[in-house]
C-alpha cells in the first residue's frame, strides 16, 4: 500500500530560490493530478499571462523539484496548478 501523506495532501511551493545558472523551485503534494509549474513575466494585478515551464503527468511522486534555467534576476512569479 502506498505511502499517504494525507495531512499534507494540498499542492504547495515549499521553497524558491536562485543557483547558478537558474532557479531551483520545490514542491510537495498533488500526487493524484497532474502537475503544472508555470511562470509570469509581469504582475500588473489585472492582466496576468502564466506559461507552463514543466508539465509532471500523474501518478507524481510527493515531493517534487524543476530548476528553470530560464530563471533571470528580474521579477518573476511561479504558480502550481493541477489537473485531475
Amino acid at each position: 500500500m502506498p505511502l499517504c501523506h494525507c495531512s499534507n495532501s494540498n499542492l504547495r511551493l515549499t521553497g524558491i530560490w536562485r543557483e547558478s545558472g537558474g532557479m531551483r523551485l520545490e514542491w510537495q503534494g498533488g500526487t493524484n493530478a497532474t502537475q503544472f509549474l508555470q511562470r509570469s513575466r509581469g504582475f500588473d494585478g489585472t492582466n496576468i499571462e502564466w506559461f507552463d515551464i514543466f508539465t509532471n503527468p500523474a501518478p507524481t511522486p510527493w515531493s517534487n523539484s524543476y530548476f528553470d534555467t530560464t530563471g533571470t534576476n528580474r521579477m518573476d512569479w511561479y504558480r502550481m496548478r493541477v489537473e485531475r
